[in-house]
């Protein structure tokens, strides 16, 4: 096998230095930030049948990666950024997507391998691809590290939708953990900290959802309280997962956060497995918390050489009045519908 290649892109800058870029300072501003979109109001859809069933063009959308559209269509969402691969914009990426080796790719858009008639992303990592100058993997699509609306703001409300589905690859015994979908930290500068407030994580073919927070305005991981909120293993290669969540993030207590999860198997019902009232997040300067998805490794490979999940995308949305009704079933028949 030849050395992996390493790249080092905008997207990596992004990730990882964004905490040297414009923070918008003082947890003052956030409040406004927030304020602001609390009292954003978006104008009612018409009753039809085309309004029961959320579309991108909705008001209240902050993020929409659909794997319908083509990457050159995503563009709308500027932000986008690809965080693998020699590219910086998603909507600058080649069909059929991110290049591996030997004609595979890490990322690319194909048709959902349980329904050919919808589509999905394809996410795969292994040590024979490029890696990151951190000699870590990646096939994910993130947020601009920015408070301009793309991703969620502390203190607002939000509802966010999300599916995966398994090669059997990531789910033996040996095949160590990845990282699936997060909320990141945008540490400040004298912080020692880099684990994300909300992870999704896969760990030797189990899956579990950690929460951390910290109130100390100079974060150390080490002072963080760490929070296991649900765990589930069995999960099988023939099925989809869906998620629907609904957050505020806050470090403050007195800012009522709270982070409510649901989940349906395959056709199964939509049952909730995490209701969680308290901190949910970090006291940085930044008001912002990018959100990312897709597969990231950073131990070495055992086992399989290649890691693979598909994904329906991100769906990001302020809880604002509107129509249809946000609720956990109006984001999982979106996800169904993908």
């Amino acid at each position: 096998m030849a050395a992996p290649r390493t790249i080092v892109t905008v997207a990596a800058a992004l990730i990882w230095l964004g905490a040297g870029g414009d923070l918008h300072a003082g947890d003052q501003d956030c409040e406004a930030v927030a304020a602001k979109i609390a009292a954003q109001r978006s104008d009612p859809a018409p009753a039809s049948s085309s309004a029961a069933r959320l579309q991108p063009t909705d008001p209240r959308v902050v993020y929409w990666v659909d794997p319908r559209r083509s990457f050159a269509e995503l563009r709308r969402w500027g932000p986008v950024r690809q965080s693998a691969g020699p590219n910086a914009e998603l909507a600058d990426v080649d069909a059929p997507g991110i290049p591996g080796v030997d004609g595979d790719h890490t990322l690319s858009r194909v048709a959902d391998p349980l329904d050919p008639r919808k589509m999905a992303f394809r996410h795969r990592i292994s040590p024979a691809f490029p890696s990151w100058l951190d000699g870590t993997w990646r096939s994910e699509i993130t947020a601009n590290w920015s408070d301009d609306g793309s991703n969620v703001v502390r203190g607002a409300d939000y509802w966010v939708g999300y599916a995966v589905k398994f090669d059997k690859d990531i789910l033996a015994a040996d095949s160590g953990e990845a990282s699936l979908l997060d909320f990141h930290v945008v540490p400040d500068a004298d912080d020692r900290n880099l684990t994300s407030p909300f992870h999704l994580y896969i760990n030797n073919g189990a899956l579990r959802i950690q929460s951390l927070s910290n109130p100390n305005a100079v974060t150390d991981a080490r002072d963080s309280v760490q929070r296991i909120l649900w765990r589930e293993e069995k999960l099988g290669s023939d099925v989809w997962h869906y998620f629907v969540i609904k957050v505020r993030f806050h470090w403050d207590e007195r800012k009522r956060p709270y982070l409510r999860i649901w989940k349906a198997r395959g056709k199964g019902p939509l049952k909730r497995i995490v209701d969680h009232a308290g901190p949910n997040a970090y006291n940085d300067e930044a008001c912002y918390l990018p959100q990312k998805f897709g597969l990231y490794r950073w131990d070495p490979f055992s086992g399989e050489t290649t890691r693979t999940v598909y994904t329906k995308g991100l769906y990001v949305l302020r809880d604002q009045p509107g129509s249809p009704r946000l609720n956990a079933r109006s984001l999982l028949a979106l996800l169904r519908s993908i």
